[in-house]
């Protein structure tokens, strides 16, 4: 689960969110790697964070 939550005005927005937020077990990529024996396997991961953007015009 996901979460993400903003607010927003004419010149200012501010987001901040959350991946994975319950932190469940899962693979989000599989791939097999040039000279490399075997298949790699990307785990999931937590992501916490902020984005601001600001409107100069």
């Amino acid at each position: 689960m996901n979460l993400r939550i903003g607010t927003e005005s004419d010149r200012i927005r501010l987001i901040g969110y959350v991946e994975n937020l319950f932190k469940a077990d899962y693979y989000t990529n599989t791939y097999e790697k040039a000279f490399y024996s075997g298949v790699q396997l990307e785990p999931s991961v937590r992501r916490i964070g902020v984005t601001a953007s600001f409107k100069f015009f």
